[in-house]
């Protein structure tokens, strides 16, 4: 008995320690993921139709994104554009977005998305490897144990969007 106290003892300074540096490890993506986010904004080149009015970025999803863009980001803009940050639970309640975020629960939706998107310019987000030959325009990726994203400029033009060099060079993988 005295043994399994002692294991126990031993254990739970390490099993706890754990736990923290998971949390801070999914912390860290979503920070990262919010900041990315926000400087897709900035880094790419949207019809001039699009640059008036507030600035939306959406998540279609539950997500912890949502809380740190909304926290983060809400305040800021996007040249004379007001960021407003939306959270959709359903494909149906979904409206025009500068930038989508799509939780990688809801990936199976992308198809639909970029037909629903079409003609609105709207940069699709993924979380979900493959999606970029679904139609999403840039895809979170953790490459080398690093948060990191992919990009298709294809899928970009078709949307009438302009990715900024400086968004290509800081891609892990551009099509």
């Amino acid at each position: 008995m005295k043994r399994l106290i002692l294991i126990l003892i031993l254990a739970l300074p390490n099993m706890s320690w754990n736990m923290v540096w998971q949390q801070n490890d999914k912390d860290t993506h979503v920070r990262l993921k919010a900041l990315y986010v926000y400087q897709f904004a900035t880094l790419v080149d949207w019809p001039k139709e699009f640059k008036q009015g507030d600035f939306f970025i959406g998540v279609f999803g539950e997500s912890p994104l949502y809380n740190e863009l909304s926290t983060k980001y809400s305040n800021k803009a996007v040249g004379s554009q007001s960021i407003k940050i939306k959270s959709f639970n359903n494909y149906n309640e979904i409206s025009a977005c500068h930038i989508l975020v799509v939780t990688p629960d809801n990936s199976d939706k992308v198809g639909d998305l970029v037909k629903k998107f079409k003609t609105k310019s709207t940069l699709i987000v993924t979380e979900k490897e493959g999606k970029l030959r679904d139609g999403s325009i840039i895809n979170f990726v953790i490459k080398d144990h690093k948060q990191s994203y992919e990009l298709s400029k294809t899928n970009a033009s078709k949307h009438k969007l302009v990715i900024g060099s400086k968004l290509e060079n800081l891609a892990s993988k551009v099509e």
